[in-house]
């Protein structure tokens, strides 16, 4: 419908200049944006994510089998992880970019009944403030923060709001919600 506009599938983080003090330079070869998309002179990056708990529907002849992929800590640091890197966009480009989360794993948005989770810094639940510096508590084990060591800096401040998407008509984990955290240029 708009052939002027240019869409772009997992866009190397070194087509944009991207490097990092604290990651070898290969490093950025293998970080991408997940979507990218230019309308004339203006640029717009998206993370995208999705987490899913173990489910299964047949609906239309058609079967849904949803994995369970657990590893929320995991999922946590790597969502806070892509708003770091649309951060270094709108930084160093003026890319203004979305990092969005569908899931139907309530873990992420519900609050956390203890706040000493090892993973703590990360959460992603409803009304939480993410900003400053996220790290893994001392506690945490390395396989766990394996190839995820390094804390991350925030440079904004974004509240997670989830929203509904959708109910399956499934016995386990029905619900689908979806996150979406703006990094704007202004």
């Amino acid at each position: 419908m708009m052939p002027e506009v240019a869409v772009r599938l997992e866009v190397p983080m070194s087509s944009f200049g991207w490097t990092s003090p604290d990651m070898d330079l290969r490093d950025s070869d293998r970080m991408h944006v997940d979507l990218v998309i230019r309308h004339e002179n203006q640029w717009i990056a998206f993370e995208l994510k999705y987490k899913t708990r173990r489910t299964t529907l047949d609906r239309d002849k058609e079967l849904f089998d949803l994995k369970n992929q657990g590893a929320q800590p995991q999922g946590r640091y790597d969502f806070m992880e892509a708003l770091r890197r649309l951060e270094w966009l709108k930084a160093t480009r003026q890319i203004p970019g979305c990092a969005i989360l569908l899931t139907n794993d309530s873990a992420y948005w519900t609050q956390p009944r203890n706040d000493s989770d090892t993973s703590a810094a990360f959460r992603l639940h409803e009304g939480r403030k993410a900003c400053g510096k996220l790290e893994w508590s001392p506690d945490t084990a390395a396989g766990t923060k394996k190839n995820r060591e390094t804390p991350i800096q925030l440079a904004g401040t974004y509240t997670i709001h989830w929203s509904h998407y959708s109910t399956i008509p499934v016995r386990q984990y029905p619900e689908f919600r979806f996150l979406v955290v703006d990094v704007p240029t202004a």
